[in-house]
């Protein structure tokens, strides 16, 4: 005889809160982190982070009455540590010296998405869930834009097309699409319009693409091949507009 499982609907609204906490609590750990290493080194930081963290449960489990691991769970736990906060925490930690912690919280957030490419054997399952693919979708998308974003602010160039080009920017993400700001856009876009199910959405993704197209972008490359010449000729000519 088979077990079914039961499923417990939980209140709208702790389903909200707990989205909130994550955003926000875990969000905010890595603008909390670029804050503390302006005057705490960095592993300095962690291990004060973590040791008080650790203290703290453990003094909370043992009030509830749990036992103290054996050597057996120390050591398992031990490789857990080393590998989770060592290796991943306190890496992220160190390069926010010289990242920004926004595209940081986003690069540690695609995390989920190499769990799934890395799962072959599960790809049959994955890549057939919606809820998947469009996490996927909006993953890459917001990956997509940050990095842009990044390499625009670490050429000291404006973002705002507004504002005069500095630099003609052509490493890094740029040498993969000329426009990886509007592509990482149109894939959250896209991943939003399957989330909600909403064909219009999707539609309506058409004749946005064609108002960016030749609305901003055409605009874009013509000033860029005014102000730079036959070093954007030569970038156009070796790198795609999208991919």
């Amino acid at each position: 005889m088979t077990m079914g499982t039961v499923t417990k609907h939980q209140p709208k609204g702790l389903v909200i809160a707990a989205f909130a906490a994550v955003y926000l609590i875990w969000g905010s750990t890595y603008l909390g982190i670029k804050y503390a290493i302006e005057t705490i080194p960095p592993f300095m930081m962690v291990s004060i982070r973590f040791f008080i963290a650790g203290s703290l449960l453990l003094i909370w489990c043992l009030l509830k009455g749990e036992s103290l691991p054996n050597l057996k769970s120390l050591g398992i736990n031990s490789v857990s540590g080393i590998l989770m906060l060592f290796i991943g925490n306190a890496s992220v930690t160190w390069i926010e010296q010289y990242l920004p912690s926004g595209l940081a919280a986003i690069i540690v957030a695609t995390v989920p998405l190499w769990f799934v490419l890395l799962d072959k054997r599960q790809w049959a399952y994955h890549f057939s869930n919606k809820l998947i693919i469009v996490g996927l979708l909006i993953l890459i998308g917001l990956s997509v834009f940050a990095a842009g974003i990044r390499n625009f602010t670490g050429a000291g160039t404006p973002v705002p097309t507004s504002e005069p080009t500095r630099a003609l920017v052509t490493t890094g993400i740029h040498g993969i699409t000329r426009n990886p700001i509007y592509l990482g856009m149109f894939l959250v876009y896209a991943g939003i319009g399957l989330a909600a199910g909403s064909l219009w959405v999707l539609v309506f993704i058409v004749p946005l693409a064609a108002v960016i197209r030749y609305g901003v972008v055409a605009r874009e490359e013509a000033y860029l091949e005014r102000r730079f010449g036959d070093t954007y000729r030569e970038y156009r000519t070796r790198v795609r507009r999208w991919l």
